[in-house]
């Protein structure tokens, strides 16, 4: 921690948006807008909590904390509602990521430990780099390993043996963290920058090709769709925020815009992770925000998960990492705070939008997704109907417009079925059927084929239901954004 201070969418039934709360509360101290709490596992003990990274094996899913003193936690998460501890490992741990069967952890005064996750309940160290980091990147896409130190960046092989990492290179530097992408490194130093863009196509001899003065605690890569890539990078300090970086030329790097959070100098944003078209920021007292990335120069907030909105406590508190993972959102808490005990908790995100119509008792049908976001390749993506009425026909509508069905505005008021109350949100262009069970839940697997183009679509439910405040007997969910990226 002292460390971290100082550095201050017919046969595109594939797929569809989701629909989640809204701006609103949860509980009597969480502010949610898009969000909601699938579950919570509390880590007891006498460090906090840092470190976070999500994998898969053997068919099950699992997250990783970190818990400094405290060890290693694999949390099994294939049941998000339940999260469970089933393996703590000990250690000194900050910040671990996984490369096959094997995670990396590290921290600042060492070592580096090489952790056998082949069965999870049994996970263990099996070697060590005599050399410990402040943080570590795994890039899987050449198999390398980055070791983030104060004075330097240690590169290291992980095919030939990832059991024992051979060193390839060193670049002598400071490196509080970095985002490796093949042979480009964008290397955050320390406090409020700079961040240095490295060639590392030799690892033998990194080379320095770039250079932004922003972004010295960490960073994150979008790839727009329309071919620039984009950075987003993050200080550490009060105030601290993320700025949104063109860096498709290396060289010459542009300052697109800036996203903070309202409360501004109370609080200071900590680590960044993109999937899709959205980026996942832990906020420390702000928790969990996320952002549309679709235009980099105005991001646009779309998710916040937060239980101490009145930012109670110091401001590197609460949520040191978020990471967006196959079937959750894993944020956690790093002290038993005001916001609550220290722990993991698994949260939901759903870009939804409109408004919905209430059905029996008042209640209104919502929208989720499971195993999203809607990425191509994604055989698992389904949306989910909740608080429907029990055994009740409901339609998913899909669509790929917002602003018009044919020749017909939307916004569109259902008086003509009956439902004077509701409104359709999106086109009808497919209506697909299903029933719920006695919860009046239902799920819709709407598999994403791999090498789909980029596009979006929208979705509504319709429910069928005899108790809603209208003589149709409609109840219809908020809409929801499905973005294929």
């Amino acid at each position: 921690m002292t460390s971290c201070l100082s550095a201050r969418l017919a046969s595109h039934i594939l797929i569809v948006a989701l629909v989640l709360l809204g701006a609103g509360e949860l509980g009597a101290q969480t502010i949610v807008k898009n969000t909601q709490q699938v579950g919570f596992v509390s880590l007891p003990g006498a460090s906090f909590t840092s470190g976070l990274w999500a994998y898969e094996g053997g068919g099950r899913r699992f997250c990783l904390q970190t818990h400094l003193n405290n060890g290693m936690y694999v949390v099994e998460t294939t049941d998000a509602a339940n999260p469970t501890v089933v393996r703590t490992v000990p250690g000194n741990f900050r910040k671990v990521q996984v490369f096959g069967n094997y995670a990396y952890a590290t921290t600042d005064s060492g070592p580096t430990s090489v952790i056998d996750l082949s069965v999870p309940e049994q996970a263990s160290v099996v070697n060590q780099l005599g050399l410990g980091g402040h943080t570590l990147r795994v890039d899987q896409s050449n198999g390398r390993l980055y070791l983030n130190r104060s004075s330097s960046l240690y590169i290291y092989d992980l095919l030939a043996d990832p059991t024992t990492p051979a060193l390839m290179g060193i670049w002598s530097g400071g490196s509080h963290d970095c985002r490796p992408d093949g042979d480009v490194v964008y290397v955050n130093g320390s406090s409020a920058g700079p961040t240095r863009i490295l060639d590392v196509s030799n690892p033998i001899q990194p080379v320095q090709i770039g250079e932004l003065g922003d972004g010295g605690h960490s960073s994150a890569l979008y790839f727009a769709p329309s071919g620039e890539t984009i950075l987003l990078t993050c200080d550490e300090y009060p105030g601290g925020h993320v700025n949104l970086w063109d860096v498709t030329n290396s060289s010459q790097p542009q300052w697109l815009s800036m996203y903070q959070t309202p409360t501004n100098g109370s609080t200071s944003i900590h680590n960044v992770e993109v999937k899709g078209a959205y980026a996942y920021l832990g906020y420390y007292l702000d928790q969990l925000r996320v952002l549309d990335l679709r235009d980099p120069s105005n991001p646009v907030e779309v998710g916040i998960w937060d239980n101490n909105p009145n930012n109670t406590g110091f401001f590197w508190d609460d949520a040191w990492e978020s990471i967006p993972d196959h079937d959750a959102i894993y944020m956690n808490q790093q002290l038993n705070t005001p916001g609550g005990p220290k722990g993991l908790f698994t949260l939901d995100f759903f870009p939804a939008f409109g408004s919905g119509s209430e059905g029996s008792g008042g209640v209104v049908p919502e929208m989720w997704w499971s195993f999203g976001p809607p990425s191509p390749g994604n055989d698992d993506f389904a949306l989910r109907l909740t608080n429907g009425a029990p055994n009740a026909l409901a339609y998913l509508v899909l669509g790929a417009s917002n602003t018009h069905w044919g020749p017909v505005p939307l916004p569109l008021t259902l008086t003509s079925v009956g439902a004077p109350n509701a409104q359709l949100f999106v086109s009808g262009d497919v209506f697909v059927p299903v029933m719920t069970d006695i919860n009046g839940d239902a799920t819709l697997s709407l598999p994403v084929p791999a090498g789909v183009q980029y596009a979006t679509y929208y979705a509504q439910w319709a429910v069928k239901d005899n108790g809603a405040p209208n003589p149709g007997g409609w109840a219809l969910s908020k809409a929801g954004e499905l973005v294929l990226k």
